[in-house]
């Protein structure tokens, strides 16, 4: 790779290069997402130049350079994670030296055909929300300082027929393996020589926020209209210290009516792909929306409670950005937020952050940290869709539907 043409790159363009790096090393798809988004941590929480300061010096003062932005940004304890971290530049390293594929042949020309080569595509960044949105109160979030959004933005349907949700979605790309062409960096450094570093620098996102990774439950409190957005409440029961015994399940309140309440999983409670096979699919038919609406609503929810909860009616809006369908209108019972939604009901990236539970961490998908989490989005193409990472942030680049690395947070609405 020309480490120079690189350096001339967004946060984004060099991911989307580093990516099919990391699909041919032969690891499974949760190191992939990991390293995707750890590899860039300096990037994302200081700036471009300090990053490839990292990159181009030992591992000392690498080292040096993410212990100070792990002290600035990180609630963790920097001496227990600076390895893990460090291992990502190291792998990054590799990819300077890799000759690379079609696919990072194809992404360049992508750049090359781009009417905006100069200016900075969206990076991942925090999403801030309007004044007029609702806090979500730190009673029940302790790690997460979420805030509401503003009335409407999702809706529920009073009648089950009239109202639906907003939805705004942005990429994902499926990618394909191949031969690299030698000459594909001599226009590498054509069409990139002209860029200015200055734009290419990413906006970190908040780090004042003290997290708590508390997963002891609260008592019980009953549906009732006296709580508030923000407020915790258990509702349902389902694995979660394990797979052989059911606990309730904790609900934060994302919005609430005279008469209705959107509630959202506080913890991962499984994993899951978007659908079990890789081909073209919307939220309509995706295996994960069936999952939700069967087998999850069945297990975590008596005949009882399934009768308090509402018919959303949603609408599945097409991905702005790149044009790729959303699929037709749907009714749930249970779903994944869209990317308008988890946009306007938290308000950075911090309150996004989801811890899973030990289940999840006992089927061997995530650590005990943050996880990844699937959104109900349409991606760059059908073959994708879209999710919040362990940073609380999205990947514009997004994931493929059979990809197993992602958790699920149900999200449904419950009648007062």
């Amino acid at each position: 790779m020309d480490i120079n043409a690189l350096k001339r790159m967004s946060y984004d363009e060099v991911r989307q290069l580093y990516m099919p790096f990391l699909k041919q090393q032969g690891v499974s798809s949760n190191t992939v997402n990991t390293a995707y988004s750890d590899s860039f941590y300096v990037w994302r929480k200081g700036d471009h130049d300090l990053f490839w300061k990292a990159v181009d010096g030992s591992d000392e003062e690498a080292k040096n350079i993410l212990l100070e932005t792990l002290k600035k940004h990180s609630s963790a304890d920097p001496q227990k994670v600076i390895n893990g971290y460090l291992s990502h530049i190291r792998r990054f390293r590799q990819f300077l030296a890799w000759e690379g594929n079609d696919e990072t042949n194809n992404i360049l020309n992508s750049f090359e055909n781009s009417n905006d080569v100069d200016k900075q595509p969206e990076s991942k960044e925090d999403i801030k929300v309007s004044d007029k949105s609702s806090g979500i109160a730190d009673n029940c979030l302790d790690d997460k300082d979420a805030s509401g959004t503003d009335k409407g933005l999702v809706e529920h349907s009073h009648d089950d027929k009239d109202k639906s949700a907003t939805t705004t979605d942005l990429a994902v790309k499926s990618e394909k393996s191949g031969t690299f062409p030698s000459s594909i960096f001599g226009f590498f450094k054509k069409v990139f020589s002209g860029k200015n570093d200055s734009k290419s620098k990413s906006q970190a996102s908040n780090p004042n926020v003290e997290k708590s990774g508390d997963m002891t439950a609260t008592e019980s409190i009953q549906i009732t209209q006296n709580l508030k957005v923000g407020d915790c409440l258990k509702f349902g029961s389902y694995y979660q210290e394990n797979s052989t015994k059911k606990t309730p399940i904790e609900w934060i309140v994302l919005q609430k009516s005279d008469t209705k309440m959107l509630l959202i999983s506080k913890y991962a409670l499984d994993c899951k792909k978007f659908h079990d096979v890789f081909e073209p699919i919307t939220w309509e038919n995706c295996d994960l929306r069936k999952w939700l609406n069967g087998d999850f609503l069945k297990n975590a929810f008596t005949s009882i409670e399934q009768k308090k909860i509402a018919v959303t009616k949603l609408v599945n809006a097409n991905n702005d950005k790149y044009g790729s369908s959303g699929g037709n209108s749907t009714e749930d019972l249970v779903f994944c937020l869209s990317l308008a939604e988890v946009k306007s009901l938290f308000k950075d990236n911090e309150s996004r952050k989801c811890v899973p539970t030990p289940y999840v961490v006992e089927k061997g998908e995530y650590s005990s940290v943050e996880c990844w989490w699937w959104l109900r989005s349409p991606g760059y193409n059908q073959y994708g869709a879209l999710g919040v990472d362990n940073e609380g942030a999205f990947d514009l680049d997004g994931y493929g539907v059979d990809d197993d690395g992602l958790a699920v947070r149900p999200v449904l609405w419950v009648n007062l």
